[in-house]
């Protein structure tokens, strides 16, 4: 589970290169560089992140460094401009949701079937938890002004984690 989250969030890292605004199906060279530039600190981010989680001991410090990926993906969301930037806001909400999904939900149902009530790690799932719906609903606020599709997209994301048992 590890490698293929880490496997997972190194294509988002080469992936989020090309997040940059609409742009012609081939950019050019310029373009590509002036895109990794942009989003080197967010693909610096995001392997700090997948490394995090491969190297994490226990379902608990996984979920938690997958919920910390998560957040650097809604700052880069928060940060986009969905009037102008379309395209990156998109596939930023695609990555986000697709983490949410295949990453932290699987994760926290492990953790959830691992860590017992009234164990010293139940207090800090249930925190977790609760800071994941935040970042849910701070990922849908981001997006009002986005197109509905990538709203409908979070919002499907976020509906599946809220039925987590």
């Amino acid at each position: 589970m590890k490698r293929v989250l880490a496997s997972w969030l190194g294509v988002v890292v080469v992936t989020a290169v090309s997040a940059g605004p609409d742009s012609p199906p081939f950019p050019t060279a310029a373009e590509q560089l002036q895109m990794l530039q942009s989003n080197r600190s967010l693909l610096e981010q995001l392997l700090d992140r997948s490394v995090a989680i491969s190297d994490s001991e226990s379902s608990l410090t996984r979920a938690e460094a997958c919920r910390s990926a998560a957040q650097t993906l809604t700052r880069a969301l928060q940060d986009a401009t969905p009037a102008t930037e379309p395209g990156r806001v998109a596939e930023l909400a695609d990555h986000l949701s697709t983490l949410w999904t295949e990453g932290l939900a699987p994760i926290l149902h492990e953790t959830r079937q691992e860590v017992h009530p009234g164990s010293p790690d139940y207090e800090r799932l249930e925190r977790l938890e609760h800071a994941t719906t935040t970042d849910i609903q701070n990922a849908t606020a981001a997006l009002e002004s986005a197109p509905a599709a990538v709203r409908e997209q979070i919002q499907s994301a976020s509906h599946r984690l809220q039925r987590l048992p």
